[in-house]
């Protein structure tokens, strides 16, 4: 294969490198980041760009799947686990520690509750090589209120070149408060495209009242039309049963 041309499994596979560099583990839980920016070489985004739906939607069920393994990994998945799901409350402690992978603690490996976000870019600082593939994915961290500390940002940087993973992490701590976890910087690709996205539901909904008071408006103008219809017709009625009833008096003098 050209070493020189990154594929979108190869892509896949250095996102879920992120991820497991990425993951805070808590004492019950484990965070995975949610938001992934994947930069690639010129020649690579035009080459892949049309395929990039197809890309996030594999690459979303990859990470799902991933952090299953995961879990199941740390739980001890397997005999011992299988043992102790069967004899649950039937063996003391003691026995139940002899089981393998007892030891293990049972946390949860908690997918972002905004799903997983990914957004595709161009390489604009011309650091990559063709086949180079460059991901930076977010974890917001929950802040420490009685610290009076801000949100905290974990950065994790992943860099595929010539089959080799190589991770950068950093930390970023935000004075005021910031947004939640799941809204972006106007700049921000995803937050431009969620704008968007709402900015056409606000056009549609107002649309939809305009031709709402449009068909009122018909509806008004229509009803007058047949009222003045019918009082015309009603005053030639009159007119006509007036000149009647006057004929037959001049008639019969």
């Amino acid at each position: 294969m050209d070493q020189s041309r990154v594929t979108g499994e190869e892509i896949i596979e250095a996102m879920l490198g992120n991820l497991r560099e990425g993951l805070e583990p808590l004492r019950y839980s484990v965070l995975a980041p949610g938001v992934y920016h994947v930069y690639l070489h010129e020649r690579d985004y035009g080459r892949l760009q049309g395929i990039f739906p197809r890309i996030q939607q594999e690459t979303r069920q990859a990470l799902t799947e991933e952090l299953r393994a995961l879990e199941q990994a740390e739980r001890g998945a397997g005999l011992g686990a299988l043992m102790r799901s069967k004899l649950k409350g039937r063996l003391p402690k003691w026995m139940q520690g002899a089981l393998p992978g007892s030891e293990a603690r049972q946390r949860d490996y908690q997918a972002p509750a905004e799903g997983w976000q990914i957004a595709f870019h161009q390489d604009a600082d011309g650091q990559l090589q063709p086949g180079d593939v460059s991901v930076h994915s977010l974890l917001t961290l929950p802040p420490r209120m009685e610290m009076g500390e801000g949100l905290t940002t974990k950065t994790v940087k992943t860099l595929r070149r010539d089959g080799q993973l190589s991770h950068q992490e950093s930390y970023s701590k935000a004075d005021a408060p910031t947004p939640r976890p799941h809204e972006f910087k106007p700049e921000d690709p995803l937050a431009t495209v969620a704008v968007r996205r709402r900015e056409r539901q606000v056009l549609s909904e107002r649309l939809e009242q305009f031709r709402y008071d449009r068909q009122r408006r018909n509806h008004t103008e229509q009803h007058g039309r047949s009222e003045r219809r019918k009082a015309r017709r009603q005053s030639r009625d009159r007119f006509a049963i007036a000149r009647a009833n006057r004929a037959v008096g001049n008639g019969g003098d």
